[in-house]
């Protein structure tokens, strides 16, 4: 009985750093994103703004971080099989960034939607006139 509650202890401790680390990722991007909101002249960026549009991004990328984790422990890039395993993670990072940005983009806008910030994520890579 006793192990079991360390174990439950030991795996939720697990998950509290998890979130703790990518959390202060998350902050530290939202800081950088309302600075550099108020340097180049978009004052309207809040904080709230600003957290809103990292923290899920960078939780998103803690949840592929445990499937990534994952592959390179099944399939290893060794001396023996490198080749294929190389070209395996190149595939395999390649979706996985598809897939972060098909994810992260749409829950950035519902997130604002609900917020009562309807914005559309392309005003954050193009110039506005």
């Amino acid at each position: 009985m006793a192990s079991q509650d360390a174990s439950v202890r030991s795996e939720s401790t697990r998950w509290a750093r998890w979130l703790i680390f990518w959390t202060a990722l998350g902050l530290a991007f939202a800081a950088q994103v309302f600075l550099a909101g108020r340097r180049f002249g978009q004052p309207s960026d809040t904080w709230g703004q600003a957290i809103r549009m990292s923290l899920p991004d960078w939780y998103v990328w803690g949840l592929f971080a445990l499937l990534i984790a994952r592959l390179k422990q099944r399939v290893p890039i060794d001396a023996v099989s490198w080749g294929y395993n190389f070209a395996f993670h190149v595939a395999a990072s390649l979706l996985v960034a598809l897939a972060h940005f098909a994810i992260s983009a749409p829950l950035q806008t519902l997130l604002q939607l609900v917020a009562g910030e309807p914005r559309h994520i392309s005003t954050y890579f193009f110039a506005r006139a």
